[in-house]
């Protein structure tokens, strides 16, 4: 067993852990990270473990900002999206697991786009544990620079994970970002 963690950390950094599916009910969600690369002072990271926090932003030095996604269950992970709007997605800059199991989607959604990331279990009675994406959003062009991305995910059983709007910011924006 000690083994097969060794192994699964290092790989779930990369592309998830592909494991046997766990036996008895599951009833929790995904947990997941957003990670805003360019924030001002560094790297930024919203987790759904977090409270809850209305009005959440950052600032970012510089527009495309640059984002990575991490989501884990241990479950499996079944699916995350990923909306962004007033704005898009940079569809060169998306990068996930090149894998048979893994997918992923980008489509318009109410003035913006929902970049969609699927997963179905690589082989029977197996799960993908957990995946990544990198990506690039701005503001669509003309438009302010501000902008907002929502997170959710849901796992092999269909528990959802939420994560509250997060607005992103230029860094010369009077907005106070905690």
């Amino acid at each position: 067993m000690k083994q097969l963690v060794a192994l699964c950390v290092p790989a779930l950094a990369l592309a998830g852990c592909v494991t046997e599916a766990p036996a008895g009910p599951d009833t929790t969600g995904p947990t997941i990270t957003l990670q805003v690369q360019n924030a001002v002072g560094g790297a930024r990271n919203f987790r759904s473990t977090d409270p809850a926090s209305s009005g959440a932003c950052a600032k970012v030095r510089g527009f495309p900002a640059k984002f990575s996604l991490s989501v884990g269950d241990p479950g499996g992970v079944g699916a995350a999206s990923v909306r962004v709007f007033p704005s898009a997605f940079d569809a060169a800059s998306i990068t996930t697991i090149d894998a048979p199991d893994v997918s992923y989607t980008v489509t318009p959604a109410s003035g913006g786009e929902t970049l969609t990331i699927r997963l179905t279990p690589p082989a029977p009675g197996s799960v993908r544990t957990g995946v990544i994406a990198t990506f690039e959003a701005a503001a669509a062009p003309g438009g302010e620079p501000d902008f907002a991305i929502v997170v959710e995910a849901r796992d092999q059983a269909g528990n959802p994970t939420f994560m509250d709007q997060i607005d992103i910011r230029p860094e010369n924006s009077i907005v106070i970002c905690d």
